[in-house]
């Protein structure tokens, strides 16, 4: 009993950072959205259209955490695109597309996490060896240059948004945030997995944004913007190539709102907004 809930505090801290979602809500455009529509419930990510004449950019909110069917259909959705500009923090000298499997989930405390909520890995499941697939995104040398840099403004931020974060006892629509008693229940559940997630699902709804507005220039700011940035750099030379006209961005959903400001910045429009099925909480009998 004791290893499960060491299993679940852990679980609570990875799936929230593998969100990105270090952030109190914020009243902009959601791409991330906890559905109760119906009995069990879903959580969704978003695809956001953006043009500019005959370019399409469609922003992709990942979870690096999710069922097995979502990142199936991701990998078909990107079939769709003729680049596909993608997140991952790697060796400046690492070749994506070794990527293996084995290596995508290698901690032995990250796999009890995914059995204990039963669900998969993103770099277990994504397919990064097609040849549309771009990367766009830091190397690990220069990010951990850059919190090296401003170690003092991220501990600050950081400590901004606990501070601010313990002191939220509501969800958005003014309903109590889930207490100890209902981690409680989840764990004696009939399906642990299903409530645990359940749980979780809605915090992570109300978490997507504001990573770079917590804290003036910390740890948002290096994680969120300067990463954006390189995608965005990416994206305009991307963009200068021959027949480049249906061009995705993925990542995660806490990125999707400083990269939709940046698109409109470069004078794309906002169109319409579907929604993918990152965790499908209905019962094992309704699916």
């Amino acid at each position: 009993m004791v290893m499960r809930w060491l299993a679940v505090t852990a679980a609570l801290a990875a799936v929230a950072a593998s969100a990105a979602a270090w952030a109190q809500p914020l009243a902009r455009p959601a791409y991330v959205r906890y559905d109760r529509a119906d009995a069990g419930a879903r959580l969704d990510t978003a695809v956001a259209t953006f043009r500019r004449g005959a370019v399409t950019v469609d922003l992709i909110g990942a979870v690096h955490v999710g069922d097995a069917g979502y990142y199936k259909a991701l990998n078909a959705r990107f079939r769709r695109y003729d680049r596909v500009l993608f997140e991952l923090v790697k060796p400046e000298e690492f070749d994506v597309r070794q990527l293996s499997r084995s290596q995508g989930a290698v901690s032995g405390l990250q796999r009890v996490i995914k059995d204990l909520l039963r669900l998969e890995f993103q770099l277990d499941y994504i397919d990064y060896r097609a040849r549309n697939l771009v990367h766009a995104d830091m190397d690990s040398g220069r990010l951990g240059e850059r919190l090296r840099q401003h170690a003092g403004d991220i501990l600050g931020s950081l400590l901004v948004w606990s501070i601010g974060d313990a002191a939220r006892l509501q969800h958005a629509d003014g309903t109590v945030r889930w207490t100890a008693w209902e981690l409680v229940q989840a764990m004696t559940d009939a399906d642990p997995p299903r409530a645990l997630k359940r749980l979780l699902a809605r915090e992570l709804s109300e978490m997507d944004a504001g990573f770079g507005d917590v804290g003036g220039f910390g740890f948002g700011s290096v994680l969120i913007a300067e990463r954006n940035a390189v995608a965005v750099g990416v994206l305009q030379r991307t963009l200068g190539g021959k027949n480049v006209k249906k061009v995705a961005i993925f990542y995660g959903a806490a990125h999707l709102p400083d990269l939709a400001d940046r698109l409109r910045a470069l004078g794309f429009t906002a169109g319409p907004v579907a929604w993918l099925t990152a965790w499908d909480m209905r019962p094992a009998r309704s699916k």
